[in-house]
């Protein structure tokens, strides 16, 4: 589907987030989501208003690693 989904106990959607191909995602304590893209080979942290506030991609880790 594209997006990273979370449902409340009676599966009524509360939050989404668009992403290319989502691997995995994980709720921090500070509230914001840590969403992994498998196709980009993206990791970013995103807030409940959906604004990106950090974002890793393989371009941004050199070449030997």
């Amino acid at each position: 589907m594209n997006r990273v989904v979370e449902y409340d106990k009676n599966f009524k959607e509360i939050w989404s987030y668009d992403v290319q191909s989502p691997w995995a995602a994980i709720r921090l304590k500070n509230g914001n989501t840590l969403i992994t893209d498998e196709k980009d080979v993206t990791t970013l942290e995103v807030t409940p208003k959906k604004e990106v506030v950090w974002q890793v991609s393989k371009a941004d880790i050199p070449d030997r690693y």
